[in-house]
């Protein structure tokens, strides 16, 4: 992704940014599909469907990158992805309650809290990516 445009990585390297550019992008476009979803004073079946597929999708991404892209001397970045994970998890458990009235404010406080912990990765990364350069 980033790193790939600045040069001098090996085509192997460029062929692992590719496939992380490819899981984030794939975060951010399900990211995006449930705060979409945050202005909607109730839920339909098929919105609380988007909420639940969404939210494994970026749970599902989320454990490859820490898999395939892991940082184990940067913790900060560590906590973030397991904070991703921890936050999708528990919109996957909201979504299937029997009572969607008031899983509709619980599963809204956890996709703010998805929002801000992305918000802080990003910030995070993007820092690293200043001091390197």
């Amino acid at each position: 992704m980033i790193l790939a445009e600045q040069g001098g990585l090996s085509a192997e390297q460029d062929g692992e940014d590719s496939e992380l550019a490819k899981l984030m992008q794939e975060i951010e476009v399900n990211f995006s599909a449930v705060k979409d979803l945050l202005g909607y004073s109730e839920y339909k079946e098929k919105h609380w469907k988007i909420i639940l597929e969404s939210a494994q999708n970026i749970r599902e991404k989320t454990v490859l990158m820490s898999q395939n892209f892991s940082r184990p001397d940067d913790w900060t970045y560590q906590e973030l992805l397991e904070s991703i994970q921890i936050v999708s998890n528990k919109i996957v458990s909201i979504t299937k309650k029997y009572n969607k009235e008031k899983a509709t404010a619980e599963v809204k406080l956890q996709i703010k809290a998805l929002r801000q912990t992305c918000a802080k990765c990003h910030k995070h990364v993007d820092n690293l990516l200043e001091l390197e350069n």
